[in-house]
């Protein structure tokens, strides 16, 4: 091959590449940029460039839990007697008729997520996660986990807090919520936050969903 030829090859490589270069920087500067940086590092490693988008492999169940045999009365009493901190807004939710227990036990799997995995880099809405979660198979939890997970994660670290999803749960005062489980200041507590369809979640919020049963 000439010398001409070596360089017409060059050539026609380049110009060939040169369009999907074009749509991938396009791609790391529009909203979804964090996303295509992500995919394309495991892209490199040769691994899956949307791991997401295949939940039993993405989303491995990180707690299994005992719901149901309590009413929402003894609920509260068990938190209480084991001296967890429950807010005035998690108490008014399980006041609620919304809020239901089980009359017998059953195990849930829950999984946890932020909302960035959920492929939002910029967060979203209440109502945007809700919808790609069920897109993605994670189903929103029965409202009895809240308080049943704080019972259950008595070893929850320092500084973490746990949205549970949820269908919202309309307090007294007409706020849509969600159950909060967190710990800090030493104190673990049950709260409960505003989650209005439209509100907005930050993408680095972990939120526990639970897997459609076996």
């Amino acid at each position: 091959m000439s010398k001409k030829d070596v360089l017409s090859s060059e050539t026609n490589a380049l110009a060939a590449v040169a369009g999907p270069f074009r749509a991938f920087s396009e791609k790391l500067m529009g909203e979804e940029g964090l996303l295509w940086l992500q995919a394309f590092k495991r892209f490199l490693r040769k691994e899956n460039p949307w791991p997401t988008e295949v939940v039993p492999k993405s989303f491995p169940v990180w707690k299994t839990i005992t719901v149901g045999g309590k009413s929402k009365k003894e609920l509260l009493a068990e938190l209480e007697a084991k001296r967890f901190n429950v807010g005035d807004w998690a108490k008014d939710m399980m006041a609620q008729k919304a809020f239901t227990t089980a009359f017998s036990l059953w195990e849930v799997d829950l999984v946890t997520v932020t909302v960035l995995d959920l492929g939002f880099p910029k967060g979203a809405t209440t109502q945007e996660i809700w919808s790609k979660a069920k897109d993605l198979s994670l189903n929103l939890c029965p409202a009895e986990v809240g308080p049943h997970l704080r019972l259950a994660y008595a070893d929850q670290p320092q500084g973490e807090y746990l949205w549970v999803a949820i269908k919202q749960i309309t307090d007294s005062d007409s706020t849509p919520r969600v159950f909060k489980v967190g710990r800090d200041g030493g104190e673990r507590w049950l709260h409960g936050d505003g989650a209005r369809p439209e509100g907005e979640w930050d993408p680095d919020r972990l939120i526990v969903f639970v897997l459609p049963c076996k």
